[in-house]
């Protein structure tokens, strides 16, 4: 399931083939294949690459500070949360920027918009209806739909991590730019003794800041070569975290730990719990 989600998504950056014809269709087959709509997670995804870190235009993880979590604080109080999140909350519910299956959704402006997205429904309805026709329900909960949670959660922690860190920093309107943004990813090592782990993922674990520097030139299969050429010149601006990374994504997402964003002047920081109480109480003192 990880290795067609890697293809539909350079067929939805279009760098998978030089035919947009090419990455339709395949796209639409290995997204079709994991319940993936291709066509409105494309364009999904390419806001989120147009506006990483912007407060208000990235919708992909949704950058809320501590007086605006709703929906979001309960999902991130709460780690068993995490399997049912990319596809029951971001893809079908449509939080935060609308379902990617309604075709009258928010996110779909045109009429060419609309028709894509009906289509795209009707791919994954037709895989989900031939999987449970050719398996049963018994057997497609146990050999498709384990393994697609299972899936569902490694996809959340790779994507959440790679723009979730100690000093990561969020923009707003009056800040953002494109680079800063972009420089604002984590390479994350997950694998450190024989790389073996990065590389089953197509190293799009530790290769993803070149990837939003250049998301629509280099193909996943190219990435560690552009990783070695840009490095050096990012300098100190090149964000890479070693180690397997579970332990951190808990921490993120346990109610008594993980950080809390807020606000300082035009940007937003990544604050403990405790800071963010200490300075409540200095503010409520003042």
């Amino acid at each position: 399931m990880w290795c067609l989600f890697v293809v539909g998504h350079d067929c939805g950056h279009g760098t998978f083939s030089n035919s947009k014809i090419i990455n339709s269709v395949l796209g639409h087959v290995s997204h079709g294949f994991i319940l993936v709509p291709f066509w409105p997670w494309a364009k999904s995804h390419a806001t989120h690459h147009a506006y990483h870190q912007h407060k208000d235009k990235d919708k992909s993880h949704g950058w809320f500070d501590k007086e605006e979590e709703g929906v979001e604080r309960l999902m991130k109080d709460h780690p068993f949360f995490i399997p049912f999140l990319y596809f029951f909350v971001y893809l079908l519910a449509g939080f935060p920027d609308g379902s990617h299956f309604w075709p009258f959704a928010s996110m779909f402006k045109t009429t060419k918009d609309s028709i894509q997205c009906l289509f795209s429904g009707i791919v994954c309805t037709a895989f989900f209806t031939g999987f449970v026709k050719y398996w049963g329900w018994e057997k497609f909960i146990w050999i498709y739909g384990v393994p697609w949670l299972i899936y569902n959660f490694w996809l959340y922690k790779v994507t959440y991590l790679q723009h979730h860190g100690h000093d990561t920093v969020v923009y707003s309107e009056e800040t953002w730019e494109y680079l800063t943004g972009g420089l604002q990813t984590i390479d994350r090592v997950y694998d450190t003794n024989t790389g073996a782990l990065d590389s089953v993922m197509h190293n799009i674990t530790n290769g993803h800041v070149v990837h939003h520097l250049f998301s629509t030139s280099i193909p996943h299969y190219h990435l560690m070569e552009a990783t070695a050429v840009i490095r050096p010149q990012l300098g100190p601006a090149y964000k890479l975290v070693e180690g397997f990374p579970f332990m951190e994504l808990i921490r993120h997402h346990w109610y008594s730990a993980r950080p809390f964003m807020v606000k300082r002047g035009n940007i937003w920081e990544f604050i403990s719990q405790d800071q963010y109480r200490k300075e409540q109480e200095a503010e409520v003192a003042n």
